[in-house]
């Protein structure tokens, strides 16, 4: 610990938080790359992904309530 001086720190924090980056990388795009297509991700991480569930869901919903 005292060889790394001021620099200790850093090295217990950015070594797990760039492990779980790199790790989370390798996961999606090298063994399964394609389970999303890019625009499903995009809209996961705005929020404004809605699966075909969700709207079936919804279509129920809107017949049964009358206006």
């Amino acid at each position: 610990m005292q060889k790394l001086g001021p620099f200790a720190s850093q090295v217990f924090w950015v070594g797990p938080i760039g492990g779980g980056i790199l790790a989370s990388l390798l996961y999606n795009y090298l063994l399964f790359p394609r389970s999303m297509s890019m625009s499903t991700r995009v809209a996961i991480v705005k929020g404004t992904y809605e699966s075909e569930g969700e709207w079936e869901e919804k279509e129920k919903s809107m017949e049964m309530t009358s206006p």
